[in-house]
C-alpha cells in the first residue's frame, strides 16, 4: 500500500480559517458601549423562532453557558430565513454549511479567564450582551431573509 504524501496543512488551515472568522464576528464588542437592539429587524428575527426576543436571548445565555467551551451562535439558516442557536464546540467542526452566523460569542476560558473565574462564566455571558454590538450583528443578517 502506498503511503499518502498529503501534509496536515489542509486540517489546520481548516481549523485556523474557522477560528479567524469566529473570533472576527465575536470580537470587538469588549471593553465598548454596547448599542440597543430596539425593535429593528434583527430584535424581530431573533424572536421569530422563540416566541419573543427575550426568549431568544434567555435560551441563547443557556447554550452559552453549558458545560464546555466553544461557541454560542445564532445561525441564520439561508434557506428559509429562520435564526437558530446553537453550540460549537471547536473551531472547524459543528458549524451549520449555508448558516450566516449573526451572534457570535466566544465561551472558550480564554476569553473571559482574564476578569472571571470558570465558576463566573454567567458573569461574563452578561458582560457580552450589555456590550453587543447589535448593529454588527444586524449587519450580518442576509438580504435574502
Amino acid at each position: 500500500m502506498r503511503e499518502s504524501r498529503v501534509s496536515d496543512q489542509p486540517r489546520r488551515s481548516a481549523i485556523a480559517a474557522r477560528g479567524l472568522s469566529s473570533h472576527a464576528r465575536s470580537g470587538g464588542w469588549a471593553g465598548i458601549t454596547g448599542s440597543d437592539v430596539g425593535n429593528g429587524a434583527l430584535y424581530n428575527a431573533l424572536g421569530e423562532c422563540y416566541g419573543g426576543f427575550e426568549e431568544w436571548k434567555k435560551n441563547f445565555m443557556a447554550v452559552g453557558g453549558m458545560r464546555g467551551i466553544g461557541w454560542a451562535i445564532a445561525y441564520c439558516d439561508t434557506t428559509n430565513g429562520r435564526i437558530t442557536n446553537h453550540w460549537i464546540g471547536d473551531h472547524e467542526n459543528g458549524n451549520l454549511a449555508g448558516f450566516v452566523p449573526i451572534v457570535v460569542m466566544d465561551v472558550w476560558e480564554h476569553a473571559f479567564i482574564k476578569d472571571y473565574k470558570p465558576a463566573d462564566k454567567s458573569k461574563y455571558i452578561e458582560a457580552f450582551f450589555a456590550n453587543l454590538d447589535w448593529k454588527a450583528c444586524e449587519s450580518r443578517i442576509p438580504a435574502k431573509r
